[in-house]
């Protein structure tokens, strides 16, 4: 008779499952990043013929981070749709 095996404990679970969430959210981190760099750069600096006024750099500062914020609503309403936690 084969032995028996028993199931995962439930602080095994919820490790693997804090563990997706922390990778999840790495990943969905380095995602804004990169696009608010690639899309910044695309729109605010290659386009510009003089770059360094405050402005620029405040520009910059809110075009990354309504990158990243707008990301992440995606994120959540995706998430909210998939039932993700």
């Amino acid at each position: 008779e084969p032995p028996e095996t028993e199931p995962p404990a439930l602080d095994d679970q919820a490790a693997a499952a804090a563990k997706r969430v922390a990778d999840d959210e790495r990943n969905a981190t380095l995602v804004a990043g990169a696009l608010a760099v690639a899309s910044g750069l695309s729109t605010l600096y290659f386009d510009a013929s003089v770059w360094g006024t405050p402005g620029d750099y405040l520009a910059a500062f809110l075009w990354g981070a309504a990158v990243s914020e707008g990301l992440k609503l995606i994120k959540s309403l995706a998430d909210g749709v998939t039932g993700a936690a």
